[in-house]
């Protein structure tokens, strides 16, 4: 099997043969029309939030260098030129997503309690939201735009396996190992969270 990734504390499980896209295909069911609009706001108002972050990144004040420190560890001019890259690419990349409401798992696509959205990786422009996504707080730690913002993290690069997400365990992983902290999508949102709305 293997992992892809998803939000909160769950992981997704997904089989590895050929039949798999086959399940995947059956957990692409359209969204609502009121879901989609609750979609494409958290997509435009992920856009925003990420571009805010960069401003902040780059401007490189005190309280935005003592909120990277604490989710990525200690910054240097081109660790943080890295992480505003990855920022960069995965506001671009938000224009180019399919987004997808299943209504149950399949064989390829199993959720778990807390998961509210997955991606797949044979599937790299999909994102998958379950019905608990719409119950959520559009906005902040934890929310819809949040979320958004984690799912296309992982479709950069930032898949650090396995995923930290309990705040504790990320503020670890940043000041022992910033580099890995750096892959991690829960961390990189957190940041963005953290810089616009305070943790």
């Amino acid at each position: 099997m293997t992992v892809i990734q998803c939000c909160f504390s769950a992981i997704i499980f997904v089989s590895t043969v050929s039949p798999a896209i086959a399940d995947l295909n059956d957990s692409k069911v359209a969204c609502s029309e009121p879901k989609s609009a609750t979609i494409s706001t958290a997509f435009d108002t992920s856009n925003t939030e990420i571009s805010m972050a960069i401003e902040l990144l780059e401007a490189a004040a005190s309280p935005t260098i003592d909120k990277y420190t604490r989710w990525l560890g200690a910054p240097s001019s081109d660790v943080v030129a890295g992480v505003i890259e990855m920022l960069q690419q995965a506001r671009a990349y938000a224009g180019f997503q399919q987004s997808w409401c299943p209504n149950s798992s399949t064989s390829d696509l199993s959720w778990e309690n807390g998961d509210l959205a997955g991606v797949h990786p044979s599937s790299v422009t999909d994102i998958f939201f379950v019905d608990d996504y719409f119950d959520i707080s559009p906005t902040g730690i934890d929310s819809q735009s949040s979320t958004v913002i984690h799912e296309i993290l992982h479709q950069v690069g930032a898949n650090l396996q396995p995923e930290v997400y309990l705040t504790h365990e990320l503020e670890a992983l940043a000041a022992n190992n910033p580099e890995r902290a750096r892959r991690n999508a829960q961390s990189l949102e957190y940041l963005v969270t953290d810089l616009l709305y305070g943790l």
